[in-house]
């Protein structure tokens, strides 16, 4: 709507200012407390080997990275998809396709949590198969959308794609906490993120552009692009699969090493 009205350019500018009053309060008004007989150092470096040699938890940063590089530009390019598909306008088209994904997502990732939550009673390397299993089944949902030709058939198959996808999140999330050592375990989150927006997010967006402008940027080029990132709407359940084969349980200090 924003880039309707104002263009595409404007809009970039005007949601970064959004941001300005969070950074403001944050530099301004937040401050770091530490209690006085807190040690301020850095784990040991044996931690760090541990972590990064822990064939678990990279598979998990595979499969975080080949996610958000296929869901990031499954993201940005949707919206145009449909309109050249479909005729729409970028107002429209960006309406739509944002109230169907935001819908799917959320309770993607709702649901998700709450299954895993459940299922990892049974057992920790639940959370693992059933972030296998929500990649294995709205993969194929989200490259069926980029194949039909009926929009509101398209919308149905990118919400339910994107919210199987999404219950990924929790799972995952869970199982870099239960993989790291407790001293580890924010280090390994943070690596986690790293890993998803520069590989994942910060790639997506940019190979489906050069597939399309390669392909003759004509209307079926970005459908030809979008569809390149098949493989990568697969892959993180085979990711996810083999950090669920590597990982073994330690009950002693509750991490996980991997095999």
């Amino acid at each position: 709507m924003l880039a309707d009205r104002y263009g595409w350019r404007a809009s970039f500018f005007l949601l970064g200012l959004a941001g300005l009053p969070v950074f403001l309060t944050i530099a301004f008004r937040l401050s770091e407390t530490r209690s006085a007989d807190q040690p301020v150092r850095d784990a040991a470096q044996g931690s760090w080997l541990v972590l990064l040699g822990n064939r678990s938890f990279l598979w998990l940063l595979a499969g975080f990275a080949l996610g958000s590089f296929a869901m990031a530009g499954l993201l940005q390019w949707l919206p145009s998809h449909f309109g050249r598909t479909f005729g729409l306008t970028m107002g429209k088209a960006g309406t739509l396709f944002g109230l169907t994904y935001g819908i799917g997502a959320m309770a993607g990732m709702l649901l998700g949590g709450l299954g895993a939550n459940r299922l990892m009673h049974r057992g920790t390397i639940w959370a693992l198969w059933l972030a296998a299993m929500s990649y294995l089944l709205g993969g194929p949902l989200l490259i069926a959308a980029l194949s039909v030709d009926s929009l509101g058939l398209a919308l149905s198959l990118v919400a339910l794609g994107t919210g199987l996808a999404s219950a990924a999140y929790g799972p995952a999330f869970a199982m870099i906490q239960t993989i790291a050592e407790p001293s580890m375990r924010a280090k390994a989150t943070a690596i986690a993120m790293l890993v998803s927006n520069l590989v994942g997010a910060g790639l997506g967006p940019l190979a489906v552009g050069l597939l399309s402008d390669a392909h003759g940027g004509g209307v079926d080029s970005l459908r030809f692009a979008l569809l390149g990132l098949s493989p990568a709407l697969i892959a993180p359940a085979f990711c996810y699969w083999r950090a669920a084969a590597a990982f073994t349980p330690v009950a002693s200090n509750g991490a996980g090493v991997g095999r």
